[in-house]
This record gives structure tokens, C-alpha cells and sequence, in this order.
């Protein structure tokens, strides 16, 4: 993965990018594209893609800790789905910065979709970051509220994961809710009262229980 300025790719390869995230993500997980490629031209986020010219796979990132990066956004192109271009993708994330410790994500949490081939789909996902060496974060499933295209409100069932660089622990629940409430308010864009009402809600529940599977 090569770290880029939006600014420095060609119209082809923006629009690409755009495709990528707008086809991977639904309105109400995706900020507005514009606005993410200039925060990362502006250095507030790092873009990386496989290729700058015809990219296929691209990660948005954000530094939350000298130590810990945000993995804000991860897809792959459609049409290279399923050849092993996302495992590649997390090989050579993890081996850019080796003085990291590691980074934080989230995932759809298994038994909140829509339906059973959403949460099978939400399976198979968690199973993929599983392989490739990911596992979950020491908070409980995170509810974060959002907003649909068309302004109806929406609650988004998560569970933070870690993927570490080094040998190291995941941070533990302190850590995780000082480097969330960080991604809460720059990624999410919650305000700050939100972002602790949305890991206190976090925090009560222990990890093997999940507010969306304990109703």
C-alpha cells in the first residue's frame, strides 16, 4: 500500500476512488467523500492505495496515538473481491509502520443485520480480519448514532477490533475509551457529550455481552 495525495492523482484515479468507497459503504457509514479527500490533502488523514494509478484498494487512516492509528475506512474494489487482494492489502498495512503498535477498527456487528444474509455476511467478515490476525478490542459493541441520506436517524451496530503490528496487547478499556472518544468526534463526527454517552453505554456491558444480542 502506498501512502498518497489525493491531489497529486489523476481524474480517473479519484473517480475510482470514489466508486470504490461509495459502492463499499452505506450513506450512513460513509462521510462525504469530498470532505475525507481533502482532510487527507490537508494531512488531517492519510489515503493509501495499492496503486496510484488504477487503484483496486485503498485504506483511510487516522493517527489517534503516537502509537495506534485509526483504520477509518478499508475496501476493495468490486471486481477484485475475493482474490486475495484484501488479505495483501491488511499484509502490507501492518508491515508500513513497524514502530506502531498496532491499529483500530471497527466491524458490523454479527446479528444486528437487516436480515440473515446480512449477518451471515457480517460473519464472513469478522471471520476475514480473524484470519488476518485481528481480534476484539476489550469494549463491547459500540451504538452509534448516524444519519441516512434522507436525515432519518439510525443506529450503527459496531464491534471495535485490534490489529496489532508488534507483539503487544490490545489496549486495555481505559485506553480504547480515550482513543475512541478521539474517533467518535473526528470520524463519526459525534459531539463530544455523544461520544462519552456512546461508551458509557460501552462501558456497562462486558465484552461477551452485546447490547444488540442482549434485548
Amino acid at each position: 500500500m502506498i501512502a498518497v495525495n489525493p491531489s497529486d492523482l489523476s481524474p480517473t484515479a479519484q473517480g475510482r476512488i470514489e466508486e470504490i468507497l461509495t459502492t463499499s459503504f452505506p450513506p450512513e457509514e460513509l462521510a462525504p467523500v469530498d470532505w475525507l479527500m481533502q482532510s487527507c490533502a490537508d494531512g488531517h488523514r492519510r489515503l493509501l492505495v495499492d496503486d496510484p494509478i488504477e487503484p483496486d484498494a485503498l485504506m483511510l487512516l487516522v493517527d489517534v496515538d503516537p502509537k495506534v492509528r485509526y483504520l477509518e475506512y478499508f475496501a476493495v474494489h468490486a471486481s477484485k473481491r475475493n482474490r486475495g487482494r484484501g488479505s495483501a492489502a491488511l499484509r502490507a498495512l501492518v508491515g508500513l509502520d513497524t514502530t506502531l503498535d498496532g491499529y483500530i477498527f471497527e466491524v458490523d456487528a454479527p446479528g444486528a443485520g437487516t436480515d440473515a444474509d446480512d449477518n451471515r455476511f457480517r460473519e464472513r467478515r469478522l471471520g476475514f480480519y480473524q484470519r488476518n490476525g485481528a481480534s476484539r478490542s476489550e469494549l463491547s459493541a459500540l451504538e452509534i448514532p448516524a444519519t441516512t441520506e434522507d436525515d432519518s436517524s439510525v443506529t450503527l451496530h459496531m464491534w471495535p477490533m485490534w490489529l496489532p503490528v508488534r507483539s503487544v496487547a490490545a489496549p486495555n478499556r481505559d485506553a480504547s475509551v480515550a482513543l475512541y472518544e478521539i474517533v467518535l468526534i473526528e470520524s463519526y463526527l459525534l459531539s463530544g457529550d455523544q461520544a462519552r454517552e456512546t461508551l458509557g453505554m460501552a462501558l456497562a456491558h462486558p465484552r461477551g455481552i452485546d447490547p444488540v444480542n442482549d434485548l
